[in-house]
Formats: C-alpha cells, structure tokens, sequence
C-alpha cells in the first residue's frame, strides 16, 4: 500500500464523520448547540443551549452561571459506522 492511498482513505473517513455529524444536526430543530468531546471516552456530546448564551451583555455571578438549563442532550459515540 502507498503512502498516498492510506491518506486518501483517512480524508474519506474524515469526510464521512463530518458528514453523520451533519445529519445528526440536520434533524435538531432549530436552535443554538455546543459540541464537546468526551475527553475519557470516545464520544462526543451535543448540547442544546439557550439562544443568548455566550452573548456577553453584564457580568453573571457564578452561582446562575452554574444553574444553568440544558435542553437536550445527543451523545454521538465513536463507535458508529460513518
């Protein structure tokens, strides 16, 4: 096998990973989401925020900060096939 076929099918394996997260967020009702990876696990999360988050208007106090609701939770496991 050739050097430049094994990085062809890392870009097409990059490109199929794009392309089930986009489907994935395709299917969410409108909104704004944040997505983070597990850093212990190989999985990623993805979280349905309020619309004005990370919008910086006033200083919010820690205690409200931490209060804060999550909608919607979609965990995204990296075990899938893409």
């Amino acid at each position: 096998m050739k050097l430049d076929d094994s990085n062809n099918n890392n870009n097409q394996k990059k490109r199929g990973i794009v392309k089930a997260l986009t489907d994935v967020c395709l299917k969410l009702p409108e909104g704004k989401y944040l997505l983070l990876k597990d850093p212990n696990r190989a999985q990623m999360r993805l979280y349905q925020i309020p619309n004005n988050a990370f919008e910086v208007d006033e200083v919010v106090p820690e205690d409200e900060v931490a209060s804060a609701n999550v909608k919607r939770e979609t965990v995204l496991e990296d075990d899938e096939d893409f």
